[in-house]
């Protein structure tokens, strides 16, 4: 076999090895990531106040529900939609997003008037939200429920351009639920 063939083998073989290497990472939840912010661990759950999500897997940070008050006849959702495997951005949309609400609304998840909840959108009962919403991608979505119905909703497109700084991150979220909160 001639020099040059075999340099081209084996350059072929690392570019296929590093793509292959890419790929699994981007599809596995970046756990030592998750475990090193604010210590997120065997207990990151406890403390939730108002939590819902559409299954129990565990491969999936902040997937199991916990206390959760009977929301006010009138109160702002805050919801992450997501479905099918999601990477380690995704994860990291769902961990801010619930941050953002639990610590700029302790009081009002605790009274009802402000609701986390995390939707899986492959349950068939949850489904609809992808028309509802239009959903394409993971999404955040702020509404407003008045005596069960929904008279306001909004898209909070941003959040994935701020995943990177998670103070901006919090703020975007935590401003829109205000908002919502004040009403019209």
């Amino acid at each position: 076999m001639k020099p040059r063939t075999i340099v081209t083998v084996v350059i072929l073989a690392f570019v296929a090895v590093s793509v292959a290497y890419l790929v699994v990472k981007e599809l596995r939840p970046d756990k030592p990531e998750a475990a090193e912010e604010e210590g997120a661990g065997a207990d990151a759950g406890a403390g939730s106040i108002a939590v819902a999500a559409g299954g129990a897997d565990s491969a999936e940070p902040e997937a199991v529900n916990a206390v959760r008050p009977t929301p006010a006849p009138r109160h702002v959702r805050v919801a992450y939609f997501y479905f099918g495997k999601r990477c380690a951005k995704c994860l990291k949309l769902e961990k801010y997003s619930r941050e953002a609400v639990e610590r700029g609304f302790p009081d009002e998840l605790a009274a009802g008037t402000v609701v986390w909840e995390a939707i899986d959108t492959d349950e068939p009962t949850n489904r609809h939200y992808n028309k509802d919403y239009d959903l394409f991608a993971k999404a955040v979505i702020v509404s407003e429920i008045r005596d069960g119905e929904e008279v306001r909703w909004k898209n909070l497109m941003d959040v994935w351009q701020l995943t990177g700084d998670r103070g901006a991150f919090h703020k975007y979220v935590q401003d829109e639920v205000r908002e919502f909160m004040e009403g019209e």
